[in-house]
């Protein structure tokens, strides 16, 4: 399987229209949504293309294919325009053998990765900062934030998103066009 990881999309439909299209023929399994989908957030601002409502009616089509936490920036309306769950700050999954978490970032932070069950090879997702991370910590667990599709921050300037694929072992950081960034193999 693939999973695609996509957070910070604050609104704006053109960025999640490129970065849907780019997933499209990559033969995504599951999108794991890291949070802040609707909203700009009152630290953004408004992006070029903000037009909130427009989120649901991208995503939901896909709510089968969804899993998604809570951002510190949705709330419980962004849940009534939604089809899928949107109201758990933290989930767990495994993915190919591992354990795998995401948040949002903003209650459960990378640093809380060993406190979340997680060790050697498994993976921590979260978003929130903007700023896109792939990179194993001491503990070797992989921490993986994906950036934003909107707003980056950082030393990166790309647009970026991440791939998960079981079969190939790896997790990859990508700009919104498919352009492999960095990647990790999931098992040392």
């Amino acid at each position: 399987m693939k999973y695609a990881v996509i957070s910070d999309i604050h609104g704006d439909s053109s960025y999640l229209k490129i970065a849907l299209n780019t997933l499209q023929s990559s033969g995504i399994s599951f999108y794991l949504l890291l949070g802040d989908l609707i909203n700009h957030g009152p630290r953004n601002g408004l992006s070029r293309e903000y037009n909130p409502m427009e989120i649901p009616d991208l995503l939901n089509p896909l709510r089968h294919q969804i899993i998604a936490v809570k951002g510190n920036c949705d709330s419980e309306v962004d849940q009534k325009l939604l089809e899928f769950p949107l109201t758990s700050p933290v989930n767990t999954l495994i993915i190919a053998g591992q354990k795998a978490a995401m948040s949002h970032g903003h209650i459960w932070k990378p640093d809380h990765a060993e406190r979340l069950g997680l060790r050697k090879n498994d993976i921590f997702m979260s978003g929130h900062t903007h700023a896109a991370v792939l990179e194993r910590n001491s503990a070797g667990i992989i921490i993986f934030n994906p950036g934003s599709l909107t707003f980056p921050k950082g030393p990166r300037p790309e647009h970026t998103m991440g791939i998960i694929d079981e079969e190939a072992g790896t997790v990859t950081l990508t700009d919104i066009f498919g352009k492999a960034l960095s990647s990790l193999k999931i098992r040392e």
